[in-house]
């Protein structure tokens, strides 16, 4: 996973931890942004919710569509609104 997604899903330091991890092992040098792409992705709130879904979204479609939005959202570089998330 890229170092902003990481960042989003572990947080900052676990985030790092597993960066340098990967670069110890792959014997790769560590970007010189890493930290910035790191620190964007723990500050990144997901926008959507269960609630913002429209109402025949049910069961366990509501966590397909928001594991699926999130996919969307994380790919866009945490910057699509949640209507557009959503339209």
């Amino acid at each position: 996973k890229p170092a902003a997604e990481l960042g989003y899903r572990l947080k900052t330091e676990p985030a790092l931890s597993v960066l340098a991890l990967r670069s110890a092992f792959s014997e790769t040098p560590l970007h010189s942004d890493l930290h910035g792409q790191v620190a964007r992705g723990a500050q990144a709130v997901f926008p959507l919710k269960a609630s913002d879904l429209p109402k025949e979204i049910t069961g366990k479609n509501i966590g397909n569509v928001l594991r699926e939005c999130e996919s969307e959202w994380i790919a866009s570089g945490f910057v699509k609104t949640k209507s557009q998330l959503l339209g």
